[in-house]
C-alpha cells in the first residue's frame, strides 16, 4: 500500500504569529476576577478557582480528586496550592 503525500500550496510567511498574543492587562483582569486568595498584597488562584470556577472542566458537585489535583498542579510551579499571575 503506497502512501500519498499531502501538501499545502499556500505561501508561508516567516515570522508570522499564528495565534495573537494576549494583552497582559486583559489577562491580569481575568486572573483577578477569579483569584480568591490574598497573601500580603498579592492575589492568587486556588485550585478550585482555576479548575472549577475559571476552566469549569469538572462538575462542582462530583469530581475525582486525583483528576482535580492533576489539572490544577500543572500550573502550580511552587506546589504550594496557590497559582500566581507571574
Amino acid at each position: 500500500v503506497g502512501l500519498q503525500k499531502a501538501q499545502c500550496e499556500a505561501q508561508r510567511k516567516s515570522g508570522i504569529e499564528l495565534v495573537k498574543r494576549s494583552d497582559t492587562e486583559e489577562l491580569r483582569s481575568v486572573f483577578d476576577k477569579y483569584a480568591s486568595k490574598l497573601v500580603g498584597a498579592e492575589k492568587f488562584m486556588t485550585y478550585s478557582d482555576l479548575v472549577l470556577k475559571y476552566l469549569q472542566v469538572l462538575d462542582v458537585e462530583k469530581y475525582h480528586t486525583y483528576t482535580f489535583n492533576v489539572l490544577a498542579s500543572c500550573v502550580d510551579t511552587s506546589r504550594d496550592g496557590l497559582i500566581s499571575f507571574s
